[in-house]
């Protein structure tokens, strides 16, 4: 048995329509097709757009990303933690009371996000020109409706629409850009994501609505649920600022669109790797959050079990690839990304972290924790803001990925303090062992 294997448990005794799934391993070959899709985002985009328009392509994409998972109220966490747990013949009324209920929060949510564009291009038109703010907004709320959908058939047991949501969408986004690019320069890179999302919400659309049709009677919504997912919802976005906020951080403090792409491939790559783990831990949470109701111990040891063996994947990973990425990056992409190479230590430091921060999440959800996370999280974040504060006017693109790793390092420790029985004190010294060890491998290497 591989250690890839390693990270596949049983087959899930929660399934739908009488039909037993292994989740996990559905995910995996999932991720194993958007790493292809991924192939072409790191490596053609960036050689097609030039640094500096690849650089605003990147920006535009972690602002939609950052926005959808704050407004996506509590991610997936929420429908997977709550439908499965509930009785059968209730979990489909219950996944769509709770859809209907996000619905109408999230209208609300982009109604805010659209007169906030708004001010912000009345105010500052030349940082915020009025057809590429339009563009993201659009991106946005076509992002977030399609989300949404998705999130429904994952708490169902609906795993590889899930799965393969990113594969389809990624390559949707690749043909765009290259179509659209050619036609009308970085403008058509935006309207490309424009593209990918709408054809995304085409597909959740089709599937919810089949999912869930027909006469469905009336629940109760589940106590605290809707503050479980608000909460989530807080906890996730300090998330996304602390990874996707390195591109943001980087194009505003120095005005060049070569850093904002350099760091948007490091922190890139790494959130490739970063999100195989979670999207494992994802599927695995409806199962858990059906076992936890009668055996929890058992749940909260399938989840440590999950995150050790990852945590001794990831640091060989990020080790090799921290290695070689000084001779791959320019023979791939050319000597116009030599800038970026020093950029992937750190964010490839990230790597040994990334379980136990997907261990503390998914043991937060099955203990109803939200707030522990949140903190944690929180904590992680500001030090990212504080140190970017620090490293991106100094050292511009590395500033920026030192700031992601320091924002990782500090949400992971404060999460392993939370949860210290979940998170081992060889856990967490395992991971941040690995993480200082790519450190150094990095340094060198230089």
């Amino acid at each position: 048995m591989t250690e890839l294997d390693s990270l596949v448990p049983e087959p899930s005794p929660y399934a739908v329509g009488g039909r037993v799934r292994s989740p996990v391993a559905v995910s995996l070959v999932g991720k194993a097709l958007e790493a292809v899709t991924l192939v072409a985002l790191f490596v053609l985009l960036p050689r097609l757009l030039g640094p500096v328009d690849y650089g605003i392509f990147s920006a535009a994409m972690a602002v939609v990303a950052m926005l959808t998972a704050f407004l996506a109220l509590g991610g997936p966490t929420l429908l997977s933690r709550f439908v499965p747990a509930a009785s059968p013949e209730d979990r489909l009324p219950l996944a769509r009371a709770l859809s209907l209920r996000l619905l109408r929060v999230r209208a609300a949510q982009l109604a805010l996000v659209a007169f906030g564009a708004a001010v912000l291009v009345a105010l500052v038109p030349d940082r915020f020109p009025p057809l590429l703010s339009l563009l993201v907004v659009l991106a946005i709320v076509l992002d977030v409706v399609a989300t949404l959908g998705y999130q429904i058939l994952l708490s169902l047991g609906h795993t590889r629409m899930w799965s393969l949501r990113f594969p389809f969408q990624n390559t949707v986004l690749c043909v765009a850009v290259i179509v659209l690019y050619e036609g009308i320069g970085a403008t058509g890179a935006l309207l490309a994501i424009v593209v990918s999302t709408a054809a995304a919400l085409a597909v959740s659309a089709f599937a919810t609505m089949r999912a869930l049709r027909g006469r469905l009677a009336r629940v109760r919504l589940p106590e605290g649920a809707l503050r479980f997912g608000t909460i989530q919802a807080v906890g996730g976005l300090f998330v996304v600022v602390s990874q996707r906020g390195p591109v943001v951080v980087v194009a505003l403090i120095t005005h060049s669109g070569a850093e904002a792409g350099y760091v948007a491939l490091a922190t890139g790559v790494t959130l490739a790797l970063t999100f195989v783990v979670w999207q494992v831990f994802a599927v695995e949470l409806p199962r858990l959050s059906a076992l936890v109701e009668h055996a929890p111990a058992d749940a909260s040891a399938s989840s440590v079990r999950l995150a050790t063996r990852a945590t001794l994947v990831l640091i060989p990973v990020a080790a090799l690839c921290v290695v070689a990425v000084d001779r791959v990056l320019p023979a791939v992409l050319g000597s116009a990304y030599e800038g970026a190479a020093t950029a992937f230590g750190p964010a490839l430091a990230v790597l040994p972290l990334v379980a136990v921060g997907s261990l503390v999440g998914q043991v937060s959800a099955l203990r109803l924790r939200p707030v522990a996370r949140a903190v944690s999280t929180g904590l992680g974040m500001l030090t990212f803001l504080a140190v970017a504060a620090v490293a991106v006017p100094r050292y511009e693109a590395v500033g920026g990925t030192l700031a992601f790793l320091a924002g990782t390092a500090v949400a992971t420790l404060a999460g392993a303090v939370a949860f210290p029985h979940a998170v081992s004190t060889r856990l967490a010294a395992t991971a941040l062992g690995g993480s200082a060890l790519i450190l150094v491998l990095a340094w060198v290497s230089l």
